[in-house]
């Protein structure tokens, strides 16, 4: 038997709110319904032209609840590979570019999130050096403590000219 192939058309879609999406609108399919604008290819297959008319369809079935203004077909070479900062992505009409500004918010939280991961450990360290009359341990772990509440406000986040500079910027060991 041989496999059935999909087909998608990878979509640059701009929500009102300013997201930006990655769309993929499926030009064959499987299943016992037939989505808007297609026709039968085969038993339980579907094809449909992906002509404007029928995204649009699509995209407003999609995104019924949150509005797109703008929409454009991508090659799978636009859409960029990493997608640590992909709550920050803007489509500016020719690629998918970072915002800075909302990418450093989204470092400086993930920063708080990784740190939160380490502080019970630490808070642990310090109970028990403090407990133990350990001034000199209870000091250096309470540095650490320090270094990483310090993180959001790095200044190297502010400073930072591309997503590269921002993933170079982790916690401190």
């Amino acid at each position: 038997m041989e496999k059935f192939r999909y087909d998608a058309i990878p979509l640059s879609v701009t929500l009102e709110d300013g997201t930006q999406v990655i769309h993929y609108f499926m030009v064959t399919g499987r299943g016992s319904l037939l989505p808007p604008g297609a026709y039968w290819s085969g038993a339980h297959q579907w094809k449909r032209d992906p002509i404007d008319a029928v995204i649009v369809e699509n995209l407003n079935a999609a995104f019924q609840d949150r509005p797109f203004v703008s929409w454009r077909r991508l090659s799978e070479g636009d859409i960029p590979q990493d997608r640590t900062f992909r709550n920050a992505w803007v489509d500016d009409g020719k690629s998918i570019v970072h915002d800075m500004g909302k990418a450093k918010q989204l470092k400086r939280e993930h920063l708080r999130h990784e740190r939160a991961a380490v502080f019970p450990a630490l808070d642990a360290q310090w109970s028990r050096a403090f407990g133990q009359g350990k001034a000199d341990e209870a000091a250096a772990v309470e540095r650490r403590r320090q270094a990483l509440r310090d993180m959001p406000a790095d200044p190297r986040i502010d400073a930072a000219a591309t997503v590269d500079d921002l993933n170079a910027i982790r916690l401190p060991e």
